[in-house]
Parts: C-alpha cells; sequence; structure tokens
C-alpha cells in the first residue's frame, strides 16, 4: 500500500505553463459547437526515474524522452507518456523511487485502444490521447518480490498515453511511502 508522505509544489514553473496552455488552445476544434466547454483535462499520476526529477527540479522543461524511454520495455501501446490514476501504479514506473510526478494532463479527444503497438507514435489526427486497458507490470517491477501479491488494480488499470509532453503541466512531486 502506498501512503502519501510529503509534496513539492512546483506548479509554479513557468516554462511548462506556457506550453500547456497552448497545447490546450490547439485541441479545440476548427468548428467546435456553441458551449463547447474545451478538451477534457485531468489530473493524472507519472513514474519518472530520479534522474528526470533532479532535471525538473533544476528548472529544465519535461520532455518528451523523459518518459517515453525505448530501452523500458514497458511502452506496449506506444512511446508516448503514460499516465494512471493511481499512485500506487505510476509507483512501478520510478527506477526504485518514492516519488512520482502528479500532473495536470490535456487528453483533449480520448480514443480507447486495445491494440498493443510498442512502435505507435502518433493517432489519428481526431483525437490526441490514448486510454488503454493498461499494461502488466515490468517483468522486474521494483515495487515487486518474487511471489508478492499485488492488488489487480495495479496489474490492469486503466492508463492514458499521449503523444505530446508540450500537453502535460506538472504540478507536484509527491513521495510516497511503499508498505509492503
Amino acid at each position: 500500500e502506498a501512503v502519501l508522505s510529503g509534496g513539492e509544489d512546483v506548479s509554479s514553473w513557468a516554462h511548462s505553463a506556457a506550453a500547456f496552455d497552448a497545447a490546450l488552445a490547439a485541441m479545440k476544434p476548427d468548428d467546435a459547437p456553441e458551449g463547447y466547454s474545451g478538451p477534457q483535462v485531468a489530473r493524472l499520476f507519472c513514474g519518472v526515474s530520479p534522474d528526470v526529477l533532479k532535471a525538473l527540479r533544476g528548472g529544465r522543461a519535461l520532455r518528451f524522452e523523459d518518459i517515453a524511454r525505448d530501452d523500458s520495455g514497458v511502452n506496449a501501446f506506444g512511446k508516448g507518456l503514460y499516465f494512471s490514476r493511481f499512485a500506487s501504479r505510476a509507483l512501478h514506473f520510478t527506477e526504485g523511487s518514492n516519488q512520482v510526478l502528479l500532473c495536470k494532463v490535456a487528453l483533449g479527444n480520448v480514443w480507447s485502444e486495445t491494440r498493443e503497438d510498442p512502435a505507435r507514435t502518433e493517432i489519428n489526427p481526431l483525437f490526441q490521447s490514448l486510454m488503454v486497458p493498461g499494461r502488466r507490470l515490468p517483468a522486474q517491477a521494483p515495487r515487486c518480490r518474487p511471489g508478492q501479491r499485488v492488488d489487480a488494480h495495479l496489474l490492469e488499470a486503466s492508463e492514458f498515453v499521449v503523444f505530446n509532453a508540450h500537453a502535460v503541466l506538472p504540478l507536484y512531486i509527491v513521495t510516497l511511502d511503499w508498505e509492503l
């Protein structure tokens, strides 16, 4: 079970906020009906490595390659940025860290996808993100011991995948204590 033990507010990173606002504005369809409320936006968790967190704290903007690593072996639905509603799920993809990012994510129009395609780098231009049934945890997930029981929602919790790093605004670095 993951327990919140602290957090660091990073929402004032202006370099990310301007890019996020531009990405959000670009998602509005040209033929939007009157009363259109804008693209879908959610607060979701993302697992990143300690090196990425260090770079972000140093003032560098979030980059696509920070999360969409070819060598990770967990990008089953494409080379995108993966997000979960569950902090405990994101924690499995942090390379052993106990910190995850809580981000504001401009999901736009969401396409539901069940077909795995690790080489995918974009989707139908009418959509800005994917909702996928969730990936199996990596064989060597940092928070799993051989034979350990893992809750079903962690094994196959739905995730969102975006292919535009500007559609992500980091809000907090969340520190979790992991109790096995």
